[in-house]
Parts: structure tokens; C-alpha cells; sequence
């Protein structure tokens, strides 16, 4: 992007125009959301350049205080590396992993600990780049995930809320209570694993329905769904964390997508369970 002051302003430029060494080409220019059609354009503040030319030449241009980097190099880099020596091996890798994962032949830590071998021992990584490979914030996350995890369920913090929505909605009607331990459950399942958030709201909704006389069977697959909606932090589940490095996501780009994947989750269960599990 054209930054104010910079002494491109004013430079005039048309597609297919190539830098001065030859190594960076100019494939189109945008100015306020709007493609340029229009050749030659002049260049003002805020508009962006779409480049093409290698790792380099990007890393070298890119670095001039003349322009600001949208989307960094090194970011798309881990997202277009091509094929090459050991991506069959890589492939069979992950395919082997996901029979594993999906049979429970073995449990999941040690099918992920053969595979991360095998990637090692076929000479697809080498021990230095499976280190550096590792995301460490994820590792630091998810270890502090274990002792919120255990707070809130000693401390009863998710207790209480879901006896809250209890109390406030239990006049309206078993949609109504459903929908309140939804929610409930969604805000708790963000911030500790979904197996622990299940576990917690799982006996609530059972005896709430109870209670109100119909089934419990909408409560329990409505909160399996509640509690496995992870959707709105990164922090949710070690999943989420471990494409967040890799796929260059931020906080926020997490609630922005997830939310509403949610909404359309409290739909279904809503008014979709209850058509096959009646209250």
C-alpha cells in the first residue's frame, strides 16, 4: 500500500510494468476497493499494489519505507510452498495419521507422536526444522488451558452460570431454557476444552428437563453441538491453535468467521433437533 508521503505519489504506472532491476512486476492496482482499468495510473495515498517476482526480490523491495506490506511475505510463503522432495512421503504421512486418528487404533498423542517420527525418519524434516517447526505459544496456551480448565470446574464458576440461565428462563418453555444453556455453553466451551464444557452442562440440561417435565434427549444433542462450537477463540481447542501460526490468523479473525457459524449451530438447534429428538 501507497503510504501518505511517500515519494511514489504522483509516479504513474500501468500493468505488467516491471522495477527498476527487473525482478518485481506490477499485476494490478487498487484504489478504495476498486480495480484500476484504466492505464497509465497515477499512483496517490492509500491505493495497493498487487507484485509478483520471487522471495527475494519481495523481501528486498518490500523493505523500502516507501511502501507498507499488507500481507508479509513470509506469511504467503508458508502458504505456497510447492511440491518437492518428500511431499509424497508428507502426503502418506498425513494420511496415515488421519486412519489413525479415525479408527482409534491407537490413542490420538501416540498417533501423532509415530507420525511426527516418521516425518523424521523418512528425511522428509530434519530434526532443527521439526524444532523450529514447533509453535511454542500454542504449547505455552494449551498448558495454561489445563489449570482454567480446573478452576472453573472446582471453583463451580460454570455451574453457576448455567443455573443462572436456569432461573431466568425456566418460566419460557423448554425452547427457551435450550436456548439459554446454548449460549451458556457456547461462552464456556471458548475458553476450555469442548470435552469439559460437554461434561459440566451435560447433567444441567438432564435435570432441567426433567424438572420441566419433557425429554432431555433435544438437551443433550443440543449441548454436544453448544459444547463442540469452538468457534469464536483461538483458545477454545488446541485445533484452533495450531493453525493459527501456520495460517497467519489473528485473535479477532476467529469471533469475525466463528460467530456466525454459531448463530446458524443455535438454528439448527433450535428448530432442527427438536423435529427429531421432541421435547
Amino acid at each position: 500500500m501507497i503510504p501518505p508521503r511517500s515519494k511514489l505519489i504522483g509516479e504513474s504506472v500501468f500493468a505488467g510494468m516491471a522495477a527498476i532491476d527487473g525482478d518485481l512486476l506490477l499485476l494490478g492496482v487498487q484504489r478504495s476497493g476498486e480495480d484500476i482499468t484504466q492505464w497509465p495510473h497515477v499512483l496517490a495515498s492509500g491505493d495497493h499494489l498487487l507484485l509478483q517476482g520471487t522471495w527475494q526480490a519481495l523481501d528486498k523491495h518490500l523493505a523500502d519505507p516507501q511502501v507498507l506490506v499488507v500481507d508479509s511475505p513470509e506469511l504467503v510463503r508458508r502458504q505456497a510452498v510447492p511440491l518437492a522432495t518428500g511431499a509424497k512421503e508428507a502426503l502418506g504421512i498425513l494420511l496415515l495419521l488421519v486412519v489413525l486418528l479415525a479408527t482409534g487404533w491407537v490413542p490420538s498423542a501416540v498417533a501423532g507422536l509415530v507420525c511426527s517420527s516418521l516425518m523424521v525418519l523418512l528425511g522428509v524434516l530434519t530434526l532443527p526444522q521439526a524444532y523450529k517447526g514447533i509453535d511454542w505459544n500454542t504449547c505455552f496456551l494449551v498448558g495454561g488451558m489445563i489449570p482454567l480448565s480446573a478452576a472453573m470446574t472446582q471453583t463451580g464458576a460454570a455451574d453457576m452460570i448455567g443455573h443462572s440461565v436456569i432461573e431466568v428462563l425456566g418460566d419460557a418453555g423448554p425452547r427457551a431454557v435450550l436456548g439459554g444453556l446454548f449460549l451458556a455453553c457456547l461462552a464456556v466451551t471458548s475458553v476450555i476444552s469442548n470435552t469439559a464444557a460437554a461434561l459440566l452442562f451435560f447433567p444441567i440440561g438432564i435435570a432441567t428437563a426433567l424438572e420441566m417435565g419433557v425429554s432431555p434427549l433435544p438437551f443433550i444433542v443440543g449441548l454436544a453441538i453448544a459444547s463442540h462450537g469452538a468457534l469464536l477463540t483461538p483458545v477454545a481447542t488446541p485445533v484452533n491453535l495450531m493453525i493459527m501460526g501456520p495460517g497467519g490468523y489473528k485473535f479477532s479473525d476467529y469471533t469475525k468467521f466463528g460467530a456466525p457459524i454459531a448463530v446458524w449451530w443455535m438454528i439448527v438447534t433450535l428448530f432442527v433437533v427438536p423435529l427429531y429428538w421432541s421435547f
